[in-house]
């Protein structure tokens, strides 16, 4: 085995375990919360921060760490069902180690999966400010396949008068 492929493969075990320790709620410690320039009292702070802790679940500790169910099945109705696949776009060279590494992260930590859909839009690489990639996928033609919802919008006045006792 080369020395490459063991670096990869190290490399991809401990993302793997680094992402299914961060993802699982059992293994969440204590969160910090900052209540300094809070008016509430120090007991109130102390009860408020023993009950947050209490459900370290609800709370993300890292970027790849947010909430997903497979209680609802999401459908997008579309106006014409005849299925499409773009092209990828082409990444330059110099992102392509980036942009592998970020899907890896995001396959490891359950934000992604790989897809048997037969339709597929293409990812566009966006360089951050700090040279970071971020990746973007275009829908644009998904969108122009998307039956349009006409629920009306609730007015929030009169949701958040509900709100008040």
């Amino acid at each position: 085995m080369s020395q490459t492929t063991i670096s990869s493969f190290l490399r991809s075990v401990l993302l793997e375990s680094f992402f299914v320790l961060m993802s699982d709620p059992s293994q969440k410690s204590d969160i910090t919360f900052n209540f300094s320039d809070s008016p509430v009292p120090a007991e109130w702070k102390e009860r408020i921060t023993k009950k947050l802790n209490s459900m370290p679940e609800v709370f993300a500790q890292n970027d790849l760490d947010f909430g997903r169910t497979d209680q609802v099945k999401h459908q997008i109705k579309l106006s014409d069902e005849t299925p499409f696949k773009h092209r990828a776009r082409p990444i330059h060279p110099h992102d392509l180690e980036a942009v592998r590494k970020h899907l890896q992260e995001l396959l490891y930590a359950g934000v992604i999966r790989e897809s048997d859909s037969s339709f597929s839009s293409p990812i566009v690489v966006v360089k951050k400010k700090n040279r970071d990639v971020c990746l973007c996928i275009d829908y644009r033609k998904l969108n122009l396949q998307t039956v349009k919802d006409a629920y009306a919008l609730p007015n929030l006045e009169e949701a958040f008068s509900t709100l008040t006792g």
